[in-house]
């Protein structure tokens, strides 16, 4: 019975280090009350992915016709 407590207790710490090695991010360019959301790499928690930049959004979201202009004013990534 003791083994099985251990097991269970590694079992978990092993499913949190799991997910905190894998952390799904996103970046959000929002402006007045529009939001966009990219997706970015699995990355750690303690090692984010760059911050993006506008031309990261702008590839996807171009299309949109409420997509704002780079020089909007309110613009924030």
């Amino acid at each position: 019975m003791y083994f099985l407590r251990w097991a269970f207790l590694l079992a978990c710490l092993g499913c949190v280090a799991l997910v905190a090695m894998n952390g799904r991010w996103n970046g959000r360019l929002t402006e007045a009350s529009c939001t966009w959301i990219v997706d970015l790499d699995r990355a750690p928690i303690w090692a984010p992915p760059p911050e993006p930049v506008y031309a990261t959004f702008q590839k996807d979201f171009n299309e949109s016709e409420t997509f704002p202009p780079q020089d909007a004013p309110g613009l924030t990534i």
